[in-house]
């Protein structure tokens, strides 16, 4: 299950990686030289890209906090059976 979760986390987080990207990209083809004039706001707003911009973050977000969790649970388990096992063999 562990295994699941992380690679579930890891294609959370590249695909918000990638929307991401393609969202700069395709802001940048719309602005063609006019970007400090009409601004970047005002350029996703121009090419309708606020849901997807906005996708991309939240993908990343939970990606990576999927990962953390997983990252610290690991840490935590290792560490735990560790004690436990040394406790064990103290008391035998």
């Amino acid at each position: 299950m562990k295994k699941l979760s992380t690679q579930f986390a890891a294609l959370l987080f590249i695909s918000g990686v990638l929307l991401f990207g393609l969202m700069h990209v395709a802001i940048a083809i719309a602005s063609s030289g006019s970007f400090f004039i009409d601004g970047f706001m005002n350029k996703v707003s121009s090419i309708s890209g606020w849901i997807p911009y906005l996708l991309s973050i939240v993908l990343m977000a939970c990606g990576g906090f999927i990962l953390m969790d997983e990252i610290v649970n690991d840490r935590y388990r290792n560490e735990s059976q560790g004690k436990v096992y040394n406790y064990v063999g103290e008391k035998e």
